[in-house]
């Protein structure tokens, strides 16, 4: 009877303490302060910029104790973000859905997010190359939240880091050209937004190329040179490679130094003939110029024509313009 008086009496208070404990609960619940956030309102200006992004990303870098990293997707325009207070960075970069979107790593911190480009393997060689970047538009601000900051607003316009390189070269003998691709080395891997400076490390970067009037028209994009901030130059010298394939099909190898004209469109910010109208860029220049010419002729030397026999060699060869003046000759049949 003792034993069944223990258990009853266990039970009854095991139910009575899980009753009290809810209201305890609550009431600590009611002690708790609630977190402050400030709506922050991004305005974003893209004055001259033709095609805008999909979307950009804000991020808050905390500068202080009392903020923490915040990443946010928005609309190309801007959008409002609710923020802790705190003093921040704020660094907002361009990116865009699907395949070709801005590549960007390691952002967790201001001093290591960085852009680069994609690399990939030259047809018939091993040789490593770099896609061209896409056009990265970047903005930094340093901005304030106070505790009693209900509202901030953001009113930037973000600068076009990558530039553009479009030039021409003079051949002589292009009708004996049958395809050709180039590359130019010495080029900067990736840009550290943040830092905002070009990396150390150098790159390959794939050109555009095509035959023109009597030349051969490349053009590429490029975030800038290695170890060096906007509109610096580097001690790394830039050269163009073009692998030209001869009607014949044997290669012609050429190589031409440019650093000067990557230097003339650091220097001047044009881009030469980019195509790009940035509110803001490095260079301050807004519209897009001609097609830098490099004093260097190329000559391909006379190539004769493919044989009609094809690959192999066979068939018959030679030129019936050659053979006179056309003859009806009679056979007799018998």
């Amino acid at each position: 009877m003792e034993k069944k008086e223990r258990i009853l009496s266990s039970l009854t208070f095991w139910l009575l303490l899980q009753f009290l404990l809810p209201g305890c609960s609550g009431r600590e619940k009611e002690e708790e302060i609630p977190e402050v956030f400030c709506k922050v309102g991004i305005n974003i200006d893209w004055t001259g910029v033709k095609e805008l992004p999909d979307r950009v990303q804000a991020i808050f870098y905390p500068q202080d104790m009392e903020g923490r990293l915040s990443t946010n997707n928005l609309p190309a325009k801007g959008g409002n973000i609710n923020i802790k207070p705190g003093k921040y960075k704020v660094l907002i970069y361009n990116c865009d859905d699907g395949e070709y979107e801005v590549k960007v790593r390691n952002i967790e911190k201001l001093e290591t997010i960085e852009a680069y480009s994609e690399p990939y393997t030259a047809l018939g060689t091993d040789k490593k190359l770099m896609w061209e970047p896409l056009p990265l538009y970047v903005v930094q601000e340093d901005l304030t939240i106070g505790e009693n900051d209900i509202e901030k607003t953001l009113e930037v316009s973000p600068q076009l880091i990558t530039q553009t390189c479009s030039f021409e070269i003079k051949v002589e003998g292009l009708e004996y050209v049958k395809e050709v691709s180039a590359s130019v080395s010495g080029m900067a891997f990736s840009y550290f937004l943040g830092l905002k400076r070009f990396s150390d490390e150098s790159c390959t970067i794939f050109v555009e190329m095509q035959k023109g009037n009597g030349v051969l028209k490349g053009k590429f994009k490029f975030f800038g040179v290695p170890g060096s901030e906007a509109r610096a130059l580097s001690s790394i010298p830039q050269q163009l490679t073009l692998r030209i394939v001869r009607r014949d099909d044997s290669i012609q190898e050429e190589k031409i130094d440019v650093t000067a004209v990557i230097q003339q469109i650091i220097e001047n910010g044009s881009g030469g003939g980019s195509g790009e109208e940035p509110g803001e860029t490095p260079g301050g220049s807004t519209e897009p110029g001609d097609d830098i010419e490099i004093e260097d002729k190329i000559e391909v030397p006379y190539v004769p024509p493919p044989s009609s026999g094809g690959e192999g060699g066979g068939g018959i060869g030679g030129e019936v313009d050659d053979w006179g003046d056309e003859e009806e000759i009679v056979l007799p049949m018998k």
